[in-house]
């Protein structure tokens, strides 16, 4: 679901790529610099009360992040099965 909803940043962008391609003679010089500054500026993506934005390198960002932590995860239960063939008695002695 995520990765449809990043689409709608890269749909707009081929908008920008469509009117870069139109000939400038075509429109007003001032009007059409200024249509490419507006598409050009503002972010068109699905957002979370503006906090963050929908968009492909978001979701590779959180993926990334979601591996990492679960690498860091499987290693400290490795880490935890290393320690269960020890065990300790009451006076503090170490026995394998």
């Amino acid at each position: 679901m995520l990765y449809f909803a990043a689409e709608v940043n890269e749909k707009s962008r081929e908008v920008l790529q469509i009117l870069r391609e139109v000939p400038s003679e075509t429109f007003d010089g001032i009007n059409y610099h200024r249509l490419l500054d507006v598409v050009h500026s503002n972010c068109v993506a699905l957002s979370g009360y503006r906090f963050f934005y929908v968009t492909k390198s978001m979701i590779l960002a959180l993926a990334g992040t979601i591996l990492t932590y679960e690498l860091v995860l499987l290693q400290q239960r490795s880490d935890i099965d290393v320690d269960h063939n020890v065990t300790s008695n009451a006076c503090g002695e170490m026995t394998i």
